[in-house]
């Protein structure tokens, strides 16, 4: 299950490298292994989808992987790239700061799991 998971999410993103710039992009897995994917400045989990942040460009840059985000219900991350910035909820979207703060550079990415 992992390794399927793990390539959806390269496929994802190797088809989608023509149109980025940089920034921020996610891709997010549901339990049925099915993406999508997304530029925006919020997104929203459901519990057991996993979503990946990557700082991009990545090509030509060192690829990092960050430490793993784990939310709860009812919690979200915070990620800077660059000049972007992306919200992820776990199951809603709410007010207040974030349960986690995430600096990224060219090239790095982390994973995001919402109640797993």
């Amino acid at each position: 299950m992992q390794e399927n998971i793990i390539n959806t999410i390269r496929q994802s993103l190797l088809d989608s490298l023509s149109t980025l710039t940089p920034g921020h992009y996610i891709t997010i897995v549901d339990e049925e292994g099915r993406t999508r994917t997304s530029r925006a400045s919020e997104e929203i989990l459901r519990p057991g989808e996993i979503g990946v942040v990557f700082c991009l460009p990545i090509i030509g840059a060192p690829t990092r992987r960050l430490p793993d985000v784990n939310l709860g219900r009812n919690q979200y991350v915070r990620a800077f790239c660059g000049l972007t910035t992306i919200d992820v909820f776990c199951s809603q979207r709410i007010s207040g700061p974030p349960t986690r703060t995430v600096s990224m550079r060219t090239g790095e990415f982390f994973v995001i799991t919402c109640e797993r």
